[in-house]
């Protein structure tokens, strides 16, 4: 299935988002498929989205090496 829309987090964040949820929410209810996905969660197939927004990214700076290499890929 493709994602129209992906919103993009954190793995080790402290707190969740509750925002997030409702975005994913009000975008579907307007057909478009959305969800949450963590920019550092090697298990996510970014291939498979056809808009990433960064949204709440927080804990990048705990490794900005490797999120530069992930921003340059994806």
């Amino acid at each position: 299935m493709s994602i129209d829309v992906t919103i993009i987090t954190g793995l080790h964040l402290t707190e969740t988002d509750h925002d997030e949820a409702l975005l994913v929410a009000a975008l579907e209810e307007r057909g478009i498929s959305a969800r949450v996905a963590a920019w550092n969660d090697d298990g996510v197939d970014w291939s498979d989205t056809s808009l990433a927004v960064l949204r709440s990214t927080w804990d990048y700076h705990h490794d900005a090496p490797r999120f530069q290499q992930w921003l340059a890929h994806t």
